[in-house]
């Protein structure tokens, strides 16, 4: 049976719906994405910074292209060269792949952090950032020696070479790197697991860590050879009466 088309309000309010709903979440993620951001300490959000600059870096003119084809008019033959400017998504491989990934993985980390997200990373965030902008300065420094291969035909002719915008990528990998190794010296503290213990917590003294404190009159004297053992005085000694004598006379 043929189906019977639906109505055409119920249609645009569907739309309308679906628009809506991609509205709201679209309002609520830049929210949570400021919420973010405002949580973020000084050398955390430097970080962020260096992240944001290494992608707008990619929009950049990395290479340029020049075309040099042979124009073939009745008897003649000319050459006509043409020159173009490529970005690193217009000239997107593995190198580009890679950095766009480095500074995507550093965003996400930073915007769980805001959030206040508890995980353990190798070495802590400062070591793992410093890591992602070396591997990135690698990358781009790799493609500044490995330029894209020329292409050549039988009538065309094509040239890449290097444009300004590739070394002010490599500038911000770099100072990725550095964010990261500002970040690690400055230990800030990261949000425990469920079963860390509180570090603003401090636990009571143990029996070990105890001192035992023994009363001086129990402990041992040392006995010279040849002398009498003497009692140590635990007090103070009793008052001597010396108003009164007792004297023996003998009798003669």
């Amino acid at each position: 049976m043929p189906r019977t088309p639906e109505p055409r309000g119920d249609t645009a309010a569907r739309a309308g719906e679906a628009a809506e709903r991609a509205g709201s979440a679209a309002r609520g993620l830049a929210t949570r994405i400021a919420r973010s951001f405002r949580n973020l300490e000084s050398s955390q959000r430097l970080s962020g910074y260096a992240s944001l600059g290494l992608v707008a870096t990619m929009f950049l003119p990395w290479y340029s292209k020049s075309v040099t084809a042979i124009v073939t008019r009745g008897q003649n033959q000319s050459l006509a060269s043409r020159s173009d400017s490529l970005s690193a998504w217009t000239a997107f491989s593995f190198v580009e792949a890679a950095t766009l990934l480095v500074a995507a993985g550093v965003l996400l980390l930073l915007f769980r952090r805001g959030e206040g997200r508890a995980f353990h990373l190798p070495g802590g965030d400062g070591s793992v950032i410093a890591v992602a902008g070396g591997w990135a300065s690698f990358l781009i420094f790799y493609r500044l020696l490995d330029q894209p291969d020329a292409e050549t035909t039988r009538t065309l002719t094509t040239n890449y070479g290097l444009r300004w915008g590739i070394f002010f990528a490599l500038g911000a990998a770099l100072f990725l790197a550095s964010t990261g190794v500002r970040l690690r010296a400055a230990r800030l503290s990261e949000p425990p697991l469920p079963g860390d213990p509180d570090p603003t917590t401090h636990p009571g003294p143990t029996p070990k860590d105890e001192v035992t404190r023994v009363d001086s009159s129990l402990q041992p004297t040392r006995v010279e050879r040849g002398e009498r053992p003497r009692a140590r005085a635990t007090g103070n000694p009793p008052p001597v009466d010396g108003g009164t004598q007792l004297s023996f006379d003998e009798d003669e």
